[in-house]
């Protein structure tokens, strides 16, 4: 067993980019940079859950694996072009270039129930500044949603944030997530 060293605790900044093409290549590794985003956060959405006796007063005497859902949280801090394309339906570059996004209710693509995995889904990679050192996280198929919890700040003294939520699906060979090492990783 090795000893406990402080120095081993993981800190990874990095950065997002969708459909990579080459690990090898630098960042955006052949694919499209997105914004500065603040705390990302890698998460099981269902965990195991206990199986309790009340016999035993109510102890858990067996666990079930939960599935295979997982996400990846992360906030938005920047009017990104790129990272707005690739989160939501309705934008659309503003009249002089900068992103805009705009609500319509006349717009089919924005009506409730309408389906985004086809038209939104992307290979999606979590990129560390330390690429020879640090884990990269590769999503097979991403799809992302904004969470309940995005809020723009409208004042001059509050950070301004988008909070969104990348889903991880299953591509056509049934893979989902990749976490490892640059050397270990394929994107194919």
């Amino acid at each position: 067993m090795s000893t406990p060293d402080v120095a081993n605790v993981l800190r990874l900044p990095g950065r997002l980019c969708i459909s990579p093409t080459d690990l090898s290549a630098v960042y955006p590794h052949g694919g499209t940079a997105l914004g500065t985003f603040g705390k990302a956060m890698l998460r099981p959405i269902d965990p195991p859950f206990a199986v309790t006796a009340w016999e035993m007063g109510g102890a858990p005497v067996e666990f079930i694996e939960g599935g295979s859902r997982w996400a990846l949280d992360v906030e938005l801090r920047e009017f990104d072009a790129d990272a707005f394309a690739s989160m939501f339906l309705f934008y659309a570059a503003g009249a002089k270039g900068g992103p805009t996004l705009k609500v319509v209710g006349t717009t089919a693509a924005q009506r409730a129930g309408t389906k985004i995995g086809a038209s939104l889904g992307v290979v999606l990679l979590f990129s560390p500044d330390a690429v020879d050192d640090h884990p990269f996280v590769i999503f097979r198929r991403a799809v992302p949603a904004i969470q309940e919890t995005a809020a723009l700040a409208l004042r001059g003294n509050a950070d301004a944030g988008i909070a969104a939520r990348w889903y991880a699906t299953f591509d056509s060979s049934w893979r989902q997530i990749d976490v490892g090492r640059r050397r270990d990783l394929v994107l194919a």
